[in-house]
């Protein structure tokens, strides 16, 4: 336990200074990297046994006989600060931010305010619109700054009202609204600041709450322009087949919620619109690196943002294809997996600047 000891520790986190898995090497400057372990209490646990089935027992090994070398010395260092300051963090809502139930976590509030006295911008990124929960949250996490609502389709900074939004082309409006009215699936359109659906179903009625807003049967037409994005809610199966189309000039994303679980979001927007891009859009105008940004999401729509960032980070109830590009891995939403991603980001922020 005399290694173990000298390894960081953040509450449910553990950090172990390892080498890059992609090349495995005992050279002191190595990177310091991160495995996060959703049920914590690893200290107890000898340093090769801790679970991480994203590391290889060899890696476990080496990073072992790495740290056995050094644990002499008083200080472990790692000289690529610069690859480690984390300086923005983008934070997906279902299932990351919000769990079973709509609840957020309450150690994630804490956790968000000691990110921000870091010095660390939060940035919402949703695919939900930004009225209801979704701005509560974003207002939250920072009430001044820039938030990404509509995957990316509604980019907007909370402390001036500007939004900067992408229009979906009227034909594939008329499209869609065409088929939800023959078929009776479950088609919603979405303004910056309303939406519009047709549909009285169960599932309608449950989304309205989820969101946070009163239901309203309304028809399309209603819905002032612009249009930023076009979402049906369909059964799984239904909503691998329609995102299997191909629909040039349009992004289809698909994601879930764990407040209703049965139930599949189907995300449409322009071509290049997407939370990655949108993310990429509040990085420059803060003047930050995309290497220098963590993204914490669960779901495919998560993937684009998860791909541009130097920081991915997967919860433990993330989809297969989110764990396989994430460095990191936190805990299940409903054990607060993000508070652990973002003590994360404040101990790399810290250790650069110190």
């Amino acid at each position: 336990m005399e290694v173990a000891r000298r390894v960081a520790f953040v509450p449910e986190l553990i950090m172990f200074p390892l080498p890059c898995p992609s090349r495995v090497t005992t050279h002191p400057r190595s990177q310091w990297f991160h495995v996060g372990h959703r049920f914590g209490k690893c200290l107890s646990r000898p340093l090769g046994s801790v679970p991480g089935p994203r590391w290889p027992e060899s890696l476990w090994h080496n990073g072992s006989a790495w740290l056995t070398q050094r644990r002499r010395s008083s200080t472990l260092v790692c000289t690529h600060r610069e690859n480690r300051l984390i300086r923005l963090a983008g934070i997906d809502v279902d299932g990351t931010l919000v769990g079973t139930g709509g609840a957020v976590h309450p150690s994630i509030w804490t956790a968000a305010a000691a990110a921000r006295a870091a010095g660390i911008h939060l940035v919402l990124c949703s695919g939900r619109p930004a009225f209801g929960h979704a701005l509560d949250y974003a207002q939250r996490l920072d009430a001044a700054g820039w938030h990404v609502f509509q995957n990316g389709a509604s980019i907007m900074d909370l402390g001036s009202g500007t939004s900067r939004s992408s229009q979906l082309p009227q034909h594939v409006i008329d499209e869609f609204v065409t088929q939800a009215r023959r078929t009776g699936d479950l088609l919603e359109l979405y303004s910056d600041h309303a939406y519009a659906s047709e549909s009285d179903s169960p599932w309608a009625h449950e989304h309205a709450v989820l969101l946070g807003v009163p239901f309203a049967c309304r028809p399309f037409e209603s819905l002032e322009s612009p249009v930023v994005r076009a979402q049906w809610i369909l059964p799984a199966q239904k909503a691998t087949t329609f995102a299997a189309i191909s629909r040039p000039g349009l992004e289809v994303a698909l994601s879930t919620s764990p407040v209703m679980e049965d139930a599949t979001f189907v995300g449409i927007t322009p071509a290049g619109v997407s939370k990655g891009s949108a993310l990429e859009s509040v990085a420059h105008t803060y003047g930050i690196e995309m290497k220098d940004i963590m993204y914490v999401g669960d779901a495919d729509n998560d993937l684009s943002a998860l791909r541009r960032v130097g920081h991915p980070v997967a919860m433990a109830n993330a989809s297969a294809s989110v764990l396989e590009v994430a460095k990191h891995v936190v805990g299940h939403v409903d054990a607060g997996g993000l508070a652990q991603a973002l003590h994360l980001a404040i101990s790399a922020t810290a250790a650069s600047c110190g």
